[in-house]
């Protein structure tokens, strides 16, 4: 075989017509064969080099391989990524350390991350653990967990434990489908160290889309919903029926029809669950949406069953006997069930809307008196209306006529175009009858008499389709209706909703001596194409026919003929049968006409261009296509508007018939505007037919009057060429300023010429231009070179060119501190970091520098990475608001082993910065806000200092009096269990006069204490605050740590009622009845802090256990108390309230008989 003959002289015109040849001619070969011959192979085009790559990997020849990764050219690539074999057997024998330390940074970091998921997918997994450890070492945990997910179940759970991971769905799927434990044990580190639950809702879908099995095992996990489709909602009752109920419409929405459907008794032993406590509340919102929604999912004539089994067995009563309550479910009613609430309705308000649910006669004989007793024709024709309404939803046909028949006989003078209007939209075909169109067409008629200058009454079609449906004779019912709608035929066909009726209607219309005109033809044109299978032959309608003929032998064209002319085209050309053409004309008088256009009425001819195209396109099966694709390119081409109409034509010719492209490419090019619609990157892959050479010979003499020309030549040229075609425009000076009209000119071929250097594909040959472009008034509009070539060049150039500019201007100076960390390996970056900043002075640039090593040091958290943190936090100027407040933000995110350190150091920086008369109180705030939300591990970390210095310059000072300041301080106290701690608050208490924030201080401190701390702590908190408080001065801030003792050592209601009562006693003995008030209202106080934590404790059950356990006058004024403040709500409250009561009524005693009598009112 000759190789090279072969690939140089393939077949084909079309792209994939040569692809197929290829890869005949590629099955021919064998590797061995082609490791001797692909020697003499020297690809021409961008096409045959794709080809070529194939020839490698058929040949295995590897070393071209590496070759081509280190390229980075996106297309080829691809190619080897997909060679499983080549990173198993090849890459996978050299070391470990090679791979990381010799081969990564050969490649560019797009190449680098895809090479590395593909290792992560081919090799072994103790390969993968020591390439994980150099990845983690030298390029940071940001780059280390691409391949994580490949690594040994030891390796990854490690990393876990040892890391603050955020892994992307996509990583998740990969442990998942390796091994489930592995997403448990991420999730649960996850939960750990962000103290939330996981909320990723693809994830979840994923999980129970995928592996139905395990949602009930990940369920924990989550906190988020989902809505399941039918097929998994089936899946998921067949794992676990009983654990998908218990999480019915919270964490799982489960498809309910399949719910209702697979559930056994569900409408008995489920539905119950959806309806609200009290039975009275089911017909209101929100509480009938669930029920509601679960009844949809049965059939109609199920759902009043259904409804009456789950009320009845929830409320135990009868369903009739609250019907009242279910107004929202009338629809559902059966219908004596509906004529039962109807009337109970109507009696109830006299609204003449129930009447429709009533007996035909009972409702008829309740009309006629309504409208006996007003004289307010309105009145009289709403109630009529709903009559007619009445009829049409019973579907009574019978009554409906009586009806027609009353109201032409008592109302025909009234002004009823409302009511005729509401008969012209109710009517079914199916169920009228002739009798009925009699009597309506009789009332019709007296009304066109009448009212004939009303659409809505004098064109009534309904009785011609009836006469269609039912195959009466139309002639009558026709005639009518084209009197009807005289000029307004076409408007009055979209009446018609049914194709198969409106075929016959317009297929009747258009055999009769009808006026035709634009509006009517393209009426029926559209429903030709819209409703392909009751296609109307206009051949058969000499209506059609001569009133096209008329219109292409016009004089003069206005612009409705040039509309008929884009129907006519569009009639012909969507159905590609020749013999179903309208045949109104010879093709050379419709050419003639489409000529006509574009010399009579040049800006309307752009109406035609959508039909035109498809006209041309494949499959052309008359001569007139043929006439019609040669006149479009030679003549229409250049005058068609607007001008991005071309775009679509270029681009279908171009990529599904390119030997018409090539036909007619002179042609094309010759049109001015044409150049910037053309598809360049396609016009690249056809070579073999010389369009891009042709393109490019005449583009290039046009770049100095369209400089855009510059960026589509990009696409299609080499680099080498494009370097060649712009170095005249390459800047020598960097400022721009007095520019002339020339100068400007060449300053926007030079913006064109920079934008197209972002297509091209080596990168290497860029690097000389970045330097030089990236400078003076050029610097802004080459960032995005900038980052294009770096992005695309290996570590070693890179670090070449971040070098050269961080040097250069300050927002240069900045992309290579961002480059640097993006692209290159920790210690190279740091260095480049440490270097640029050590020698900064730019206070800007300071900020800039402390923001990228923090967010650098937050995607790969590590000792060293930090510790630059810390050193960077020098930077922060004392006017410098947008790094406080980064730094606060973001300490939510450093890793929790570190935290500890961040938080001391961010304080004492703000510290630092106070101490320059610079008020930092907000950020100081924000900081303590954020720490406050941390758990008490955190705060056991603390040192004594922090505390030291916020109690000495912050807490009980004049300047802050922040709730967050309190916050710190209790949770501090609560985690460190230390009198120290405990010494030097209480000592600034003791010393201080500012009682009002002592004060706030302590019912911070309760609320903490509430939730976040031990019973030791409370009886601390309660010895310092009585050794600087004594009971006379804070009586009530006593009582409620006392209050809060019992509360931390007792376990149940039971319990902390019997101790509460036994110090109430004692206090009201030592101090006596004068009290009593101030007692109640303090336990008061504390229960409603304690229900907001403990909100499953009923404070009317508290009421009732210290009544229960002796009925003192204390006790009573305790219960009054809480019932005053927190009345009855529900059921429960309902019970121990019942119990109160009747243990008051049960004592013989006057005091207790008054506090009975005031509960009853309550």
């Amino acid at each position: 075989m000759d190789l090279e003959n072969c690939f140089y002289n393939l077949e084909g015109v079309h792209l994939n017509e040569r692809k197929n040849n290829f890869n005949k001619l590629l099955q021919l070969t064998t590797p061995e064969f082609l490791q001797h011959n692909l020697h003499s192979i020297k690809p021409r085009n961008f096409l045959e080099q794709i080809f070529y790559v194939d020839f490698l990997i058929r040949a295995r020849h590897t070393d071209k391989f590496f070759e081509i990764l280190k390229n980075g050219n996106g297309i080829f690539v691809s190619k080897i990524l997909k060679q499983k074999w080549f990173f198993q057997d090849v890459i996978g024998n050299f070391s470990e350390e090679w791979i990381v330390n010799e081969f990564l940074p050969s490649l560019s970091y797009p190449v680098k991350m895809k090479v590395l998921k593909k290792l992560a997918l081919t090799l072994k997994e103790n390969q993968l653990d020591q390439i994980f450890d150099y990845l983690l070492e030298k390029y940071g945990l940001s780059v280390a967990k691409v391949i994580l997910f490949g690594c040994s179940f030891q390796k990854i759970t490690d990393t876990f434990r040892n890391n603050e991971l955020i892994l992307t769905v996509e990583q998740l799927k990969r442990l998942l489908e390796r091994d489930p434990n592995l997403v448990k044990n991420y999730l649960d580190e996850y939960q750990k160290n962000t103290k939330t639950k996981f909320n990723n809702n693809n994830f979840l879908k994923y999980i129970v889309w995928k592996h139905p099995n395990l949602y009930f095992e990940f369920k924990p996990f989550f906190n988020t919903n989902i809505t399941l489709g039918r097929q998994t909602t089936k899946r998921i009752l067949e794992i676990d029926q009983e654990k998908a109920l218990e999480d019915l419409n919270k964490n799982i929405r489960l498809n309910i029809p399949i719910v209702t459907r697979k559930i056994k008794n569900f409408d008995t032993n489920i539905l119950s669950k959806f309806f609200p406590a009290k039975k009275e509340k089911i017909g209101s919102y929100p509480d009938y949406i669930d029920v509601n929604l679960y009844l949809k999912s049965y059939p109609y004539k199920l759902r009043w069953n259904v409804l009456v089994k789950a009320f009845e067995r929830t409320y135990n009563d009868k369903i009739l006997n609250n019907i009242d309550h279910l107004e929202y479910f009338e629809s559902i009613f059966p219908k004596d069930v509906s004529q039962q609430f109807a009337k109970k309705q109507y009696e109830k308000t006299r609204n003449i809307n129930y009447i429709y649910k009533y007996d035909f006669v009972e409702a008829f004989s309740i009309v006629k008196e309504r409208i006996n007793l007003t004289s307010n024709i309105a009145v009289r024709i709403d109630i009529l209306k709903y009559l007619v309404i009445m009829c049409y939803s019973n579907k009574d046909y019978e009554a409906y006529e009586q009806v027609l028949q009353y109201i032409a006989l008592r109302h025909r003078n009234d002004n009823l175009l409302e009511i005729m209007i509401i008969i012209k939209e109710r009517i079914d075909y199916d169920l009228s009858t002739e009798q009925f169109w009699k009597t309506l067409n009789n009332l019709i008629d007296f009304y066109r008499i009448k009212y004939s200058n009303d659409i809505n009454i004098s064109h009534f079609p309904q009785y011609l389709v009836f006469c269609i449906k039912k195959n009466l004779p139309v002639e009558n019912a026709l005639a009518q209706y084209i009197k009807d709608a005289a000029k307004d035929i076409d408007w009055s066909l979209n009446n018609f909703r049914d194709p198969e009726i409106k075929a016959s209607i317009i297929a009747l219309l258009i055999a009769e001596p009808i006026e035709c005109n634009m509006s009517l033809f393209k009426t029926i044109v559209k429903f030709n194409v819209e409703n392909r299978n009751y296609w109307i032959n206009l051949n058969k309608s000499p209506v059609i026919v001569d009133f096209i003929k008329n219109t292409l032998t016009r004089k003069q064209f206005d612009i409705n003929d040039i509309i008929v002319l884009k129907y006519l085209l569009q009639y012909n050309y969507t159905q590609s049968l020749p013999e179903n053409f309208l045949k109104a004309y010879e093709d050379q008088e419709l050419l003639d006409a489409i000529k006509r256009v574009y010399t009579e009425k040049p800006n309307d001819a752009n109406r035609l261009n959508d039909e035109l195209f498809k006209a041309i396109k494949k499959p052309r099966n008359t001569d007139f296509q043929i006439w019609l694709l040669d006149y479009y390119f030679k003549e229409y081409f250049s005058k068609c508007s607007p001008q991005f109409s071309k775009e679509p034509v270029l681009n279908y010719f171009t990529k599904h018939e390119p030997d018409i492209l090539r036909q007619y490419f002179k042609e094309i090019l010759d049109v001015e505007t044409c150049g910037p619609y053309i598809n360049y990157s396609t016009i690249k892959l056809y070579s073999h037919l010389n369009l891009d050479k042709e393109l490019v010979a005449h583009v290039k003499p046009l770049i100095s009057v369209t400089p855009q020309f510059l960026m589509k030549l990009s696409q299609l040229v080499s680099t080498e060429e494009y370097l060649l075609l712009i170095s005249s425009y390459i800047p020598k000076q960097f400022k721009l300023e007095d520019m002339s009209d020339e100068e400007k000119k060449f300053y926007e071929i030079q913006r064109m010429a920079i934008k197209g250097l972002n297509n091209l594909e080596d990168s290497f040959k860029l690097i000389p231009l970045v330097s030089v472009f990236c400078q003076g008034d050029y610097l802004q509009l080459s960032i995005p070179l900038l980052y294009r070539v770096l992005y695309r060049i290996n570590e070693e150039q890179v670090l070449k060119v971040i070098k050269e500019l961080g040097n250069k201007a300050v927002s240069l100076r900045k992309q290579t501190i961002h480059l640097g960390f993006k692209l290159l390996p920790q210690d190279l970056a740091v260095n480049h970091f440490k270097k640029l900043s050590s020698k900064e002075m730019n206070v800007s640039l300071k900020k800039f520098y402390l923001t990228g090593i923090f967010k650098y040091y937050l995607q790969n958290p590590s000792d060293h990475l930090m510790n630059q943190v810390l050193q960077s936090l020098v930077f922060i100027d004392k006017g410098d608001d947008e790094s406080l407040n980064m730094l606060v933000t973001y300490m939510e995110k450093v890793p929790v082993k570190q935290r500890r350190i961040f938080a001391e150091s961010i304080w004492k920086s703000l510290t630092t910065i106070e101490e320059q008369q610079v008020n930092v109180q907000s950020y100081q705030n924000k900081l303590l806000n954020v720490l406050n939300s941390f758990d008490n591990e955190f705060f056991e970390q603390l040192s004594t200092d922090i505390l030291k210095t916020i109690v000495d310059k912050h807490f009980l000072s004049d300047d802050n009096q922040s709730h967050a300041v309190y916050t710190f301080i209790t949770k501090f106290l609560a985690s460190q269990d230390s009198l120290n701690h405990f010494d030097i608050v209480f000592t600034k208490i003791k010393n201080s006069k500012n009682h009002t924030d002592i004060f706030q201080f302590f019912n911070c401190a309760l609320m903490t204490c509430f939730s976040n701390s031990t019973s030791a702590f409370v009886k601390k908190l309660q010895t310092y605050w009585q050794q600087v408080f004594n009971v006379h001065q804070s009586f009530s801030e006593h009582l409620l740590l006392e209050f809060l003792c019992c509360y931390k050592r007792t376990s149940n209601i039971t319990e902390f009622c019997k101790e509460i009562h036994e110090k109430l006693q004692e206090i009201h003995v030592e101090f006596g009845s004068f009290i009593l008030k101030l007692l109640s209202e303090s336990l008061c106080e504390f229960l409603d802090k304690l229900k907001n934590v403990h909100q499953d404790w009923n404070l009317s059950e508290i009421a009732y256990e210290l009544l229960r356990i002796n009925v003192t006058e204390l006790n009573c004024f305790i219960v009054y108390e809480i019932m005053i403040r927190w009345p009855d709500q529900d059921e429960e409250e309902k019970l121990f309230k019942n119990k109160i009561l009747e243990l008051l009524k049960s004592i013989d005693s006057g005091t207790v008989s008054i506090f009975y009598n005031k509960l009853l009112r309550i």
